[in-house]
């Protein structure tokens, strides 16, 4: 391989990539055609500044679900997920705004005494920086889960995280409703039901064409999987 036209960075993801792929015991031609099949991509998104590490993840990680999914494969499996973590923070943000959506919609249309406070923009904050804190646990928390103790982050830390990534969901939701109701329109029920549909929907088509990983549930570690 050429690394010649990589940034550093990317040469760096590029040398532990491959390193840990002969560690799984693929062979020269092998780990030849898995940068062949990728390169492209790291360059293209290296013009925009983004790196193979933000596109594809940990390069041990990536190398080693690249080899889970042709294990997998062969034995009639599934693939390994998708850890994008801008597909995952989207994935988690579209389930929270279809899930509120949905609600405050179907309370509004059923609840004549319900007096919705959170306008659009508002509903728009609370989900997409509510999908930030999930991928965030992800990262910190859950996908340790299954993992050797030691490779575990300790129970105090874990729930440090989780509290301190709460609060500043709850300080993203009091900030965003102090914007001014002619900026912030609160809609009628059908139409927050419409946008909560349309959420589900979104997320659901980008699930099954990404293969996202869910930032709410850890993947299952090869260990485990043998059990």
């Amino acid at each position: 391989m050429d690394l010649q036209e990589l940034t550093k960075k990317n040469q760096e993801f590029v040398t532990i990539a491959s390193h840990q792929l002969r560690k799984d015991g693929k062979s020269e031609k092998e780990i030849e055609q898995i940068f062949d099949d990728i390169m492209p991509s790291i360059l293209e998104n290296q013009k925009k500044g983004i790196t193979a590490r933000n596109l594809l993840g940990a390069p041990t990680i990536w190398a080693k679900s690249h080899s889970e999914t042709t294990s997998d494969n062969s034995q009639g499996g599934v693939a390994a997920t998708n850890k994008n973590p801008w597909l995952m923070w989207l994935d988690s943000s579209l389930m929270l705004l279809g899930f509120f959506g949905v609600l405050y919609g179907l309370m509004a249309l059923t609840d004549k005494n319900y007096q919705h406070s959170y306008g659009i923009l508002t509903t728009l904050i609370i989900a997409f920086s509510g999908g930030a804190v999930l991928y965030a646990l992800y990262y910190f928390v859950y996908q340790h889960a299954g993992k050797p103790k030691e490779e575990r982050p300790k129970l105090w830390k874990s729930l440090l995280y989780m509290a301190v990534f709460t609060l500043i969901w709850i300080a993203f939701v009091g900030i965003s409703s102090l914007i001014p109701a002619q900026l912030n329109p609160v809609l009628p029920g059908i139409a927050t039901i419409i946008i909560g549909g349309l959420s589900f929907g979104l997320k659901y088509f980008l699930k099954k064409r990404y293969n996202i990983q869910s930032s709410l549930a850890a993947q299952p570690q090869p260990e485990r999987q043998k059990k």
